[in-house]
């Protein structure tokens, strides 16, 4: 029995920087996702044009994680580039905006800010898509997912690829629904 203290210490000095890189794994995943979706969303003639640019709500515990990746992740047609966002007057210039929250409250405001104009809101809130994100990311088993309320970037005035459409989970909004996504 002694043999097991040491053991469960040596165990959980080898969990804890773990726990970090698979935070670090989850961003640098959700990053290349939010790179990848700029393919398969068309915006309308008024969104700038040239590089996709993506805004990160509470950028800075982000930035640490994706900083050293992000150069080799982009699109194949247009380059891609993170800016910190601030407020949901600062995400109006970018094409899509990560709202990297747990907060409902702030995915509100920045739901009501952008209500159409062409900014596809990505999130990982629960139940994001069903309160009126474009894209909700959740975890199954593990695994990173995503849902998309189509009806919601469709009021975005963007439009989604039945590509990525098939890729993800569709999910109306409105719903009262707590299970993710």
């Amino acid at each position: 029995m002694r043999w097991w203290v040491p053991l469960a210490l040596v165990f959980s000095q080898w969990l804890a920087p773990t726990s970090l890189a698979n935070r670090t794994d989850e961003y640098r995943l959700k990053t290349a996702y939010l790179c990848r979706f700029a393919e398969f969303v068309s915006w309308p003639a008024s969104a700038p044009t040239g590089t996709i640019t993506i805004g990160v709500v509470q950028f800075d515990s982000y930035r640490a994680a994706v900083d050293a990746e992000f150069a080799g992740v982009a699109p194949e047609h247009r380059p891609c580039r993170l800016i910190p966002v601030d407020s949901p007057a600062d995400a109006r210039g970018c094409h899509i905006v990560f709202v990297n929250t747990a907060d409902r409250a702030v995915l509100a405001d920045y739901l009501a800010s952008l209500r159409g104009q062409p900014v596809l809101v990505v999130t990982d809130v629960r139940s994001g898509a069903r309160l009126g994100a474009a894209i909700n990311f959740f975890t199954v088993d593990g695994k990173i997912r995503f849902a998309i309320n189509q009806e919601a970037a469709e009021e975005a005035g963007l439009s989604i690829s039945s590509r990525l459409l098939r890729l993800g989970r569709v999910v109306k909004g409105g719903s009262t629904d707590e299970e993710p996504p």
